[in-house]
């Protein structure tokens, strides 16, 4: 499940890193360059670097947030995802809660009731307050803390 509206992109946790990726792409693909699209074409690229090919194909957006929670997992991917102000949905029981990702990697591992639904990307313009008109200079880098094997 990936679903784009106006308030950001909203990713499963069911979802492959390559699609994720390649989601996180599709948000930049209209060629305006604001500071949102910079925002998510770094997403992208810092994406892009995790892991091997194989990999990317085959393990989940989730596995990797879920290991970066429960196993302190050194996560880029949970690290660059923290740094853009994103959110994860929990069902918990029959209540769902929306957390940051900060609250989420904070907290204590999932248990057997819980489960980790979405990751929701803000739209970078409504996460920083800045109107259409507005004019600002950002800079967004990210960097890989390991190289692949």
């Amino acid at each position: 499940m990936i679903r784009r509206d106006d308030s950001g992109i909203n990713i499963g946790v069911a979802v492959t890193i390559s699609k994720a990726i390649e989601a996180v792409k599709e948000c930049n693909q209209h060629g305006f360059h604001t500071e949102e699209n910079m925002v998510y074409k770094k997403i992208a690229d810092h994406m892009e670097k995790v892991a091997s090919g194989f990999i990317q194909n085959s393990a989940s957006l989730g596995g990797n947030l879920v290991m970066a929670q429960r196993n302190h997992f050194p996560s880029d991917i949970a690290t660059v995802l923290l740094a853009v102000g994103s959110l994860v949905n929990i069902m918990n029981g029959l209540k769902s809660e929306e957390l940051t990702m900060e609250e989420f990697l904070r907290r204590p591992e999932l248990d057997s009731k819980s489960i980790l639904l979405s990751v929701k990307i803000p739209d970078w313009n409504r996460l920083m307050g800045i109107s259409s008109g507005t004019r600002m200079n950002l800079l967004f880098e990210t960097y890989r803390a390991a190289h692949n094997p």
